[in-house]
């Protein structure tokens, strides 16, 4: 049983991204990576026990759409064994088919475009596979095109800009830069 006043985005989504790092991480001592197994084991479950048929994973009490906790998952499931890669394959088929035709997600907010656009590039490079480039492409495109005057963002197109947003794009372009590199480097292999 889980706490009812914490939802998949908030207390499980931060704390199997914790035990993911704990697990990962080189400088780590063995009786602690011993240690977050277990929890690590039934996090992973516990979200993909809960994904939607779709691939999306939903929290109402907080988002009107699945987009922005979809996005945040799929990279937590990333690198869980087969369930994982299974359940991480059908969120990138809900991310791309639940993308506008323009570039966005939700309604032009920002922040779950940039969540969905680096959720994406993460599963194109740890799949190796870059067949949903131009989804990526798409969603960055979009955001250049709605940057402020002082070449910043904010909260929606318009809006007046803020340093989060700004963190959040600034991020999405350094990955967006490596996965253009990668994904041109995947291409030329194939």
């Amino acid at each position: 049983m889980w706490d009812d006043k914490w939802g998949l985005y908030d207390a499980v989504s931060v704390s199997a991204g914790t035990l993911m790092f704990a697990r990962m991480l080189p400088d780590i001592p063995q009786r602690i990576r011993n240690m977050v197994e277990e929890p690590y084991n039934k996090a992973m479950e516990f979200i993909i026990e809960r994904q939607g048929k779709d691939g999306e994973w939903e929290y109402k009490e907080k988002y009107e759409t699945p987009v922005c906790v979809t996005a945040h998952l799929l990279q937590k499931t990333l690198g869980y064994d087969k369930k994982g890669v299974k359940a991480s394959k059908k969120a990138v088929q809900y991310l791309v088919k639940t993308q506008h035709p323009e570039g966005h997600y939700d309604n032009m907010n920002v922040d779950h475009t940039c969540d969905s656009i680096r959720a994406l590039i993460l599963a194109s490079e740890l799949l190796d596979d870059y067949s949903w480039h131009n989804t990526i492409e798409k969603g960055f495109k979009w955001l250049m095109s709605i940057r402020n005057d002082d070449d910043s963002w904010g909260d929606f197109p318009g809006e007046e800009s803020n340093m989060l947003i700004l963190c959040d794009v600034l991020d999405t372009i350094l990955k967006y830069k490596r996965f253009v590199k990668l994904s041109n480097l995947s291409l030329r292999r194939q």
